[in-house]
């Protein structure tokens, strides 16, 4: 099943296979198999880095990574591990600036390439506290923004080719006139509605959930 007007146009129009027959389905959404793919894929950078969310979502989000770290990650030992581990070349001051100053860590660390490399160096005991506070704080949030994140699941797989859905029931069957005559003979019970070549090919300008 699709909902992808493109693919829906494509199957209908493909002038080496043509489509005859288009089948309108209606049933329960089953978003399990697209959200696996998307946490297992590599390339879900959208998803990921939430840069297509709301600018309140991000906010939070963002808000919520900050305190943490600053908690549990910004810390006298981190940083020197830092400094020992990443040889970096800054002068013996500066480390006690990023010690005594969130801000100048932040400025320095979190907004750079540095980060990655501080995140390595940082006590396996902190990261661990870290993380499990950060999870526990991202599942309270992914509750409280529950519609945003149902509508944006939505709207995605529109670009899926196919999706499944639970339950389906026909609604509707579309078919290319010149086969309706003996579509309605062979199967009599069954009601078709009959279209033009060219009102097949666009039906997906008009249909959805094919």
């Amino acid at each position: 099943m699709s909902i992808n007007p493109q693919q829906l146009y494509q199957d209908g129009a493909n002038p080496f296979n043509h489509a005859e027959v288009v089948i309108q389905v209606e049933g329960l959404r089953s978003y399990d198999e697209f959200i696996d793919k998307i946490i297992s894929s590599e390339d879900g950078k959208e998803w990921t880095d939430f840069m297509t969310y709301s600018e309140t979502f991000k906010s939070e989000v963002r808000a919520m990574k900050l305190a943490t770290i600053k908690k549990y990650l910004w810390n006298a030992a981190n940083i020197n591990n830092w400094f020992d581990e990443g040889g970096i070349k800054l002068p013996p001051a500066r480390k006690f600036d990023l010690i005594d100053n969130f801000e100048e860590f932040k400025k320095t660390i979190l907004t750079t390439e540095d980060l990655h490399r501080f995140i390595d160096a940082c006590d396996e005991g902190s990261l661990q506290q870290a993380a499990q506070v950060l999870t526990l704080s991202l599942v309270k949030m992914l509750d409280k923004y529950r519609p945003e994140l149902n509508h944006h699941i939505m709207n995605s797989t529109r670009r899926e080719p196919n999706i499944l859905i639970k339950n389906p029931v026909i609604n509707r069957i579309f078919i290319v006139s010149n086969f309706a005559r003996q579509c309605e003979k062979d199967w009599p019970k069954i009601k078709f509605t009959s279209l033009d070549r060219r009102s097949f090919e666009s039906i997906s300008l008009w249909n959805e959930g094919m």
